[in-house]
């Protein structure tokens, strides 16, 4: 389950440095995604705060419509999709103004074994025609209940 936010630069402040996000493409990510912990119990609320340091004004849909939970396989090391993103969203459009944030709440599902998981996530394009990256938070802990 997803919900979406607005919060104040001040939120980002107390939550910057817990984790950090990367991505995929070959543009600079103009997007830090930061969350609260590094650990987390199956049930959960996971949030994760988007930040555009980046040039310019960005633009999104809703942030939570693309939302996935990945996994880490310990077999291999790389990352398989748990929860896909959900297929019904409400349709909006955001503006992530240079320096503003806006946050993601992610509802864990009760039932997730021990594990290291993220989160990915479209990342908001400039007005400007632009290659759609993925942003990733950084891995975290789930412990099963």
């Amino acid at each position: 389950m997803l919900r979406r936010s607005r919060n104040a630069l001040v939120g980002v402040t107390l939550l910057a440095g817990c984790a950090s996000a990367s991505a995929t493409g070959n543009a600079t990510p103009a997007v830090v995604l930061t969350m609260s912990r590094s650990a987390y119990v199956a049930g959960d609320r996971i949030v994760v705060v988007r930040t555009n340091v980046g040039p310019v004004a960005l633009e999104s849909g809703n942030p939570g419509c693309g939302v996935a939970l990945e996994n880490r396989r310990d077999s291999d090391g790389s990352w398989q999709t748990v929860t896909a993103a959900p297929r019904v969203c409400t349709a909006e459009m955001i503006i992530l103004a240079l320096g503003a944030s806006d946050s993601v709440v992610y509802l864990s599902d009760a039932s997730l074994p021990t594990g290291r998981y993220r989160l990915s996530m479209p990342s908001p394009v400039p007005k400007l025609p632009a290659s759609v990256t993925t942003l990733f938070t950084a891995e975290f802990m789930v412990t099963a209940r």
